[in-house]
């Protein structure tokens, strides 16, 4: 599983520095949430069929358990409507983690999240519900994905177009000597029904932390996740098609190198018909978190390649905890990633790398202002076909809670001009 690198991450770092290009546009911040509560871990999906996005997130007051929101933002950023996807049960049950994605067949979306089955934390499982585009209903209530009478974190989700399904993955704790796993099911969409729960990657170290992107040029997903070696991690994947079943070999490695390389996030271009994964990776002098990127896909004998990785950004401060999207049309990724300020606090960044490699200049997203001792994290993307929606986590000013904000960043002859397409102006563009 480990393999060794020659040269240095120093050295590779300017070897594999890609061409930039111009930076791209941006809207004005806006705020999704920032009630007088804590609001964390926010994930959005683009509605194509209304031009709009769906955020998620979990939200605590401290005085009762964990709840799932959600609210429609519209291409410029402006709040549409606001719901609550799961609330705490009588008793207090957590519902934490969530995580969307949108079916333009039925014109709705699947939430799953992770819910405390007992109170107590001893019991976490999966749960989903169906969304329709204007809001929760009553006739589609919660239903289970997995309720393994172990823990289940993190999970993702990915809409397949072809077979009409979601698929969810998720990773397993592990207990009794078994070591953490991977796991997915496969969801109709068109009723939630769970068709199917698999293991998608095991063994005797940890694997945790799993991403997903379906690639509808393949009729496949990629599914991402940490291998958690004795060096402190990799990043492994698998290829599974709209079946089930996983594909070229099982488990293959996209990031090796005798550092740790963690907390991978993937996208798919389906007009490419290639891969992005992304990574933080544990480098340089002094010990920093870079973000790399590299592509992902399959050639005519059905074997996996992949291209160089491309250092995202290097510099002596962090960069860590990478995002990236694709709307599935485009050759162009959005990617998100946390910088580290002076005074030790954190922003969020973004640039766009298509698949020649050649990468936007990197834009603040949210700067660490004057005066300000706040952190922002854990930010998210969605990609529409003018721009990328980049949410994330953000400590308030002056007070004790976290909000949710919002930014978009516009690709490149996203207004249209030089195409003769003005759709993206009207009365309300800002």
């Amino acid at each position: 599983m480990k393999t060794l690198w020659i040269i240095t991450m120093t050295t590779l770092a300017l070897l594999l520095q890609p061409m930039i290009v111009a930076g791209n546009s941006m809207s004005p911040e806006f705020m999704v949430s920032n009630q007088d509560i804590d609001e964390y871990q926010p994930q959005a999906a683009y509605n194509q069929n209304h031009q709009e996005y769906f955020v998620v997130w979990h939200q605590s007051s401290g005085l009762q358990g964990r709840w799932v929101m959600g609210k429609r933002i519209d291409r410029w950023g402006h709040d549409i409507a606001e719901y609550t996807i799961a609330f705490e049960d009588s008793p207090p049950r957590d519902n934490a983690q969530p995580t969307v994605a949108y079916d333009p067949v039925n014109d709705r979306y699947l939430v799953a999240w992770i819910h405390d089955a007992w109170g107590d934390g001893s019991d976490w499982d999966v749960i989903g519900r169906l969304v329709p585009w204007d809001g929760p209903t009553p006739s589609l209530n919660g239903f289970e994905i997995c309720i393994f009478t172990s823990k289940q974190w993190n999970p993702r989700a990915a809409y397949a177009g072809t077979q009409q399904e979601f698929l969810v993955t998720w990773w397993n704790e592990g207990t009794g000597g078994v070591a953490s796993y991977v796991s997915a099911a496969r969801i109709q969409a068109s009723n939630g029904a769970v068709l199917n729960t698999y293991a998608v990657a095991s063994g005797t170290e940890e694997r945790v932390a799993p991403d997903v992107a379906y690639n509808q040029a393949r009729n496949e997903y990629l599914i991402t996740y940490q291998v958690m070696d004795a060096g402190g991690g990799n990043v492994g994947a698998v290829r599974m098609n709209a079946g089930g079943s996983i594909l070229g070999g099982g488990e293959f490695t996209v990031a090796a190198w005798p550092d740790a390389e963690t907390r991978p996030r993937v996208a798919a271009s389906t007009t490419a018909n290639q891969w992005m994964v992304v990574w933080q990776s544990l480098t340089g002098n002094p010990a920093n978190y870079d973000v790399f990127a590299r592509r992902v896909w399959v050639d005519g004998f059905g074997d996996i390649q992949q291209s160089a990785p491309v250092n995202i950004e290097h510099t002596d401060a962090g960069q860590k905890a990478p995002e990236v999207a694709c709307y599935p049309g485009s050759e162009v990724f959005g990617i998100s990633y946390e910088v580290e300020y002076s005074g030790s606090n954190w922003g969020i960044s973004g640039r766009t790398l298509d698949v020649s490699d050649r990468q936007s200049e990197g834009q603040a997203i949210r700067t660490c202002y004057v005066g300000e001792t706040v952190d922002s994290s854990n930010a998210n993307m969605a990609a529409g076909p003018a721009g990328f929606l980049v949410v994330w986590e953000q400590e308030r000013n002056g007070a004790s809670y976290t909000d949710i904000p919002g930014r978009i960043l516009w690709q490149e002859f996203a207004d249209g001009f030089e195409s003769g397409d003005l759709s993206r102006w009207s009365s309300v563009s800002p």
